[in-house]
């Protein structure tokens, strides 16, 4: 009498609503099991100690003054990188497919 919502639906999505469930499953479970931990922090969770304050480091070397270092530091030597990045990664798409974004044009009349 009974039939499954997955048994009355395509073979073929057997195998994927079988692993949706399991990952659906598994995902509840977690989600649970976070809010116990928040929920047990909360309860029954000990204080620490009180915070420290961290310790200061020492510099062992200047910083540059000269050289090419001071190129690292800048945000238009980073930015013009980023730049070049990109049009290594997408360049070539933009010159195979620039003719297909040209709209041919449209006539009313």
């Amino acid at each position: 009498m009974f039939t499954s919502v997955v048994s009355r639906g395509r073979s073929v999505w057997r195998l994927p609503g079988i692993l949706t469930g399991i990952g659906g499953t598994l995902m509840f479970v977690g989600v649970m099991l976070f809010f116990v931990v928040i929920g047990l922090t909360l309860v029954a969770g000990r204080r620490g100690a009180q915070p420290r304050d961290i310790p200061v480091s020492a510099t062992l070397t200047a910083p540059a003054r000269t050289g090419w270092e001071l190129r690292l530091d800048r945000f238009g030597f980073w930015f013009a990188m980023a730049v070049v990045l990109v049009l290594i990664a997408y360049g070539p798409f933009f010159l195979t497919y620039e003719p297909n974004f040209v709209s041919p044009g449209f006539r009313g009349y």
